[in-house]
């Protein structure tokens, strides 16, 4: 057994309202969860979408830990990027911005554009498109706050 079977497992197992819930959530069969999720069980064999499914539905994400682990990633997650304010995300992005335009005027000021001007450009467009993607996470969070709660 290793720490892929292990954390299929666990995941399974652990779900809220146990593995028959997790079944009924999945739309799969019972029987079929706990064959798949069998580290013995040579014959049944979780797919990707199944696992994926079992995440999302569990909010457990060990199984994602594991591969990432073993690819030499880590897992962190997207909420944490989040502006905890939407006003905060869109100023941010906002300065980010004019952080970009005022970089490219530098650069061209003399007619000239060096290396070190585009570096420095791609360093504000880079993070420009981090405040972006804060602001969306923000926005995205907010929705699921407002949907779900």
């Amino acid at each position: 057994m290793d720490q892929l079977d292990l954390a299929i497992q666990a995941t399974a197992m652990n779900a809220p309202g146990g593995m028959k819930g997790l079944a009924q959530k999945m739309g799969v069969n019972h029987q079929t969860l706990i064959n798949k999720c069998n580290p013995n069980s040579e014959t049944h064999r979780l797919t990707l979408r199944e696992a994926m499914a079992m995440m999302l539905n569990t909010g457990d994400v060990q199984i994602l830990e594991v591969l990432a682990s073993e690819l030499g990633y880590t897992v962190e997650p997207k909420a944490s990027r989040a502006a905890k304010d939407l006003m905060a995300a869109v100023l941010s992005a906002n300065a980010e911005h004019g952080d970009v335009g005022r970089a490219i005027q530098d650069a061209f000021a003399d007619g000239r554009l060096t290396p070190r001007e585009v570096a420095k450009v791609r360093d504000e467009v880079g993070e420009a498109k981090a405040a972006l993607d804060a602001l969306l996470d923000t926005v995205v969070t907010l929705h699921k706050e407002r949907t779900v709660g």
